[in-house]
């Protein structure tokens, strides 16, 4: 989270390429996809500085072959010959450590990667059949890293199968993958606010990230009934938001918000907009229509506006 908070963009890109492969590599595929997207949208980039690298792209694409089909996020990824792939793989788990002359004359002959070799024991187990050894190896290579990096293991193609199906060599757990996911999604939109949108645009958000289809927008009649019967124009935002939409279905954190025909007066001029659920009220109230969120856990919110409300909606669903 530090490092994508203060570092520079570069940086930024490839913590989470880091994060994002390995909560795909221990078998969180909806916590990676969840976290690249938010990548996507904050910072504007193109998902190809994820994959910086024939390493990276490699390990992607095994990755994405195991799951047995691409994200939506990855089309911009080009495609590649896993065959050809997996050989360079091998090839490249083969190699001696990257080592200056210097390192090289004062230390005498290079001496294995246990990283590498870890890996290399691993996939020629996998090819064998042999999956628990395989999978032994796999967490003797996390424990040789304190950060382990899954483009290793990933880039070979017997073990992305294994880590996509659950191998899951960090022991890492459902609730630790979706914290840590949480928490970087929130630090993206920290370091990267949203600029204002429109109208359309922010509903449409809305209606994206809870996949439901929205209504059509209010009639002008259907407005001009429900202000006749309420006694009073209704607030500028809140006729916007009904003529891009006629109310908005509910979820099990947001209420079911009323169309423009279901809208009646209550006593005090109160008028509430939201069905109400477990006792929680939603409602325009005052001179200049604040909404009064009622809660009769969390007490009482006050909202300056509808558009606030709704905002205030998208941002706890992006994070």
């Amino acid at each position: 989270m530090r490092t994508v908070l203060t570092a520079g963009p570069a940086e930024v890109d490839g913590e989470i390429a880091h994060w994002a492969l390995l909560l795909a590599g221990s078998g969180y595929a909806a916590d990676c996809d969840r976290l690249v997207r938010a990548w996507l949208t904050t910072t504007g980039r193109s998902v190809t500085a994820l994959a910086d690298g024939p390493l990276r792209a490699r390990a992607w694409a095994m990755l994405f072959d195991a799951r047995g089909q691409r994200p939506g996020w990855a089309d911009p990824l080009p495609p590649l010959d896993l065959r050809a792939e997996q050989e360079r793989h091998r090839a490249h788990l083969a190699r001696p450590p990257d080592e200056t002359p210097a390192a090289r004359l004062l230390s005498g002959p290079s001496r294995p990667d246990p990283a590498r070799a870890a890996v290399a024991e691993a996939d020629r187990f996998a090819v064998a059949g042999r999956t628990e050894q395989a999978v032994d190896c796999l967490r003797r290579w996390a424990a040789v890293r304190s950060r382990p990096d899954f483009t290793l293991p990933a880039g070979c193609r017997p073990l992305a199968g294994l880590l996509a199906g659950g191998a899951n060599p960090l022991d890492l757990s459902a609730d630790e993958a979706a914290r840590c996911t949480g928490d970087l999604v929130a630090a993206l939109h920290r370091r990267y606010p949203a600029p204002a949108v429109d109208w359309p645009e922010l509903i449409h958000r809305i209606a994206e990230l809870r996949e439901l289809d929205l209504p059509e927008p209010a009639s002008e009649r259907a407005l001009a009934e429900a202000s006749a019967r309420i006694g009073r124009p209704l607030p500028a935002d809140y006729l916007t938001f009904l003529r891009t939409c006629d109310g908005l279905p509910g979820d099990e954190v947001f209420p079911r918000l009323l169309s423009a025909a279901e809208l009646r007066p209550s006593p005090g001029g109160v008028i509430e907009i939201a069905e109400r659920v477990n006792g929680t009220v939603l409602a325009l109230a005052g001179e200049r229509w604040v909404v009064v969120e009622v809660d009769p856990v969390l007490g009482t919110t006050t909202h300056p506006g509808f558009r606030a409300l709704l905002e205030r909606h998208l941002a706890l669903l992006e994070r």
